[in-house]
């Protein structure tokens, strides 16, 4: 486990920078699982990975959608077709989550996949390699981004 403090939201871009940067050269799994508490920073994560990937369509939480895909342009040099952002929060069952073909997302190929609450989900993510992010808030400037493979 890797811990990372930001103050920042432009701190925060850079460590998704970093982060992206690590996926795309596939020394960690595209599959990222965002946890902690509500604005600790998942979603502004999020959009520091899709601004590493050259993304200009602004990326909103996906809380009441649960689910927005993204196609990552063909210009940047990424082996990757699209990110999709999910948000598992406002899900009642882990079988829901499961309707929204997540395993599929995870295992394309082509994909990026960016799960916020992906507790609401567990089951799911034994038997798929990914990246757990914690987020917490220790402050309210502060952020305490806690990085782990699986």
């Amino acid at each position: 486990m890797i811990n990372h403090t930001t103050s920042t939201v432009e701190e925060t871009f850079q460590l998704a920078q970093k982060i992206t940067t690590q996926i795309l050269r596939e020394e960690i799994p595209s599959t990222l699982l965002l946890s902690g508490d509500l604005g600790g920073g998942k979603t502004t994560f999020t959009q520091g990975i899709g601004q590493a990937l050259g993304i200009t369509r602004p990326l909103v939480s996906p809380t009441y959608t649960i689910i927005r895909p993204y196609d990552i342009p063909e210009q940047t040099d990424s082996p990757f077709k699209r990110l999709i952002h999910t948000d598992l929060y406002r899900i009642k069952a882990p079988w829901e989550a499961e309707e929204f073909e997540l395993a599929q997302y995870a295992s394309h190929p082509e994909t990026i996949l960016v799960v916020e609450w992906p507790e609401k989900a567990a089951q799911l993510w034994s038997r798929i390699p990914h990246t757990q992010i914690h987020f917490s808030v220790p402050s309210p400037n502060q952020r305490i981004i806690q990085i782990t493979s699986h």
